[in-house]
């Protein structure tokens, strides 16, 4: 069966560019890409709507009608699969999907029936047993990854002129340990994303991805929590590897929090401070007043991320599961991109 992947094209100045840097991988690696059509206007969310109807209403009688030998690997978020497949319906799907919050499961899984999915890939690997328990469709685990070419090593820690970045979802305990150390002298310079209190984004300190990715080498500890940390209500008790901490490796700054387990297991080592709830103002201090004294751990933690962290591991091993599921026609044409 041949096999292609939707395109997504990168917006000048985009911040938010994980999924395209999974498609970015796998066009390189040999997948052929059908192009991004429509950025959810009036006409698409019509058509999405009118789809999703002639499927309901045909069942049986739209998937006879089907293409048989060609599949669509489509990156979504777990609340929208069905308009990120716009407008390749008759395609066997097969998504990659990030976001699987509990407050989606129930599109989601409406999606993925009216889709017919089989195959399934997820980046939490919670989330790839409860699909495989709870629609007996093949999930499989592939974690977050990373284009190592977007990041920079940077200066040596005591070089650099930032002491803290809250990169990230703040967790409201240490934002407070922050602010105290900030306000006894310790912590010098600081910056951070500012959150409504349901952990939705209001203002990013770096809005465009080149002010981000410019800014990072100048940072001595970026502090990072999972979201099962900072807002349960939100992720429940998912808890998995978000790129921020590759980007924390990649540019060799020190990381300050709690790291996902899914990140110990692939590396098998915590490469996270993890934070002295019993004296953290102490420990912040402490650590700043010594920051020189944890290069060889940001150094290992960068070689370890050259390692680990790219998408084009990923890649190799989605085509492997791909090809063991009997999807052989791979290949790049460039006049398909």
């Amino acid at each position: 069966m041949e096999i292609f992947i939707k395109n997504r094209i990168r917006g000048k100045h985009q911040f938010q560019f994980f999924m395209h840097g999974f498609v970015e991988a796998s066009i390189k690696l040999g997948f052929k890409a059908k192009r991004e059509v429509g950025k959810g206007g009036r006409l698409q969310k019509y058509e999405t709507k009118l789809c999703r109807g002639l499927m309901q209403m045909t069942g049986w009688l739209w998937h006879k009608l089907m293409v048989k030998d060609k599949a669509l690997l489509v990156t979504s978020r777990g609340q929208n699969l069905f308009s990120s497949v716009f407008p390749y319906y008759r395609y066997k799907v097969i998504p990659m999907i990030w976001d699987v919050w509990p407050g989606y499961w129930e599109t989601l899984y409406a999606d993925l029936r009216l889709l017919q999915c089989d195959i399934v890939f997820v980046t939490v690997r919670q989330m790839a047993e409860k699909l495989k328990a709870d629609l007996g469709i093949k999930a499989y685990w592939i974690p977050e990854g990373i284009d190592l070419g977007d990041y920079c090593p940077g200066n040596d820690l005591f070089q650099r002129s930032i002491d803290v970045y809250e990169l990230g979802r703040q967790k409201q305990e240490y934002n407070v340990v922050v602010e105290n150390v900030l306000q006894t002298g310790g912590v010098k310079s600081l910056v951070r994303n500012e959150y409504a209190t349901d952990g939705s984004l209001l203002k990013l300190a770096y809005p465009t991805a080149e002010s981000l990715l410019r800014h990072l080498p100048e940072m001595k500890i970026i502090v990072s929590f999972p979201q099962c940390d900072t807002h349960p209500e939100n992720a429940g008790n998912l808890e998995t590897l978000t790129q921020r901490y590759w980007e924390a490796m990649l540019s060799r700054c020190l990381i300050v929090g709690r790291a996902p387990k899914e990140l110990t297991d692939l590396i098998g080592y915590n490469p996270v401070i993890d934070v002295d709830w019993k004296a953290p103002e102490d420990q912040l201090t402490n650590i700043l007043s010594h920051i020189a004294d944890y290069q060889e751990y940001v150094n290992k933690n960068y070689t370890i991320a050259l390692k680990y962290a790219s998408w084009d591991n990923r890649i190799k091993q989605v085509r492997s599961i791909l090809v063991s599921e009997g999807y052989n026609g791979f290949y790049n044409d460039q006049s398909a991109l």
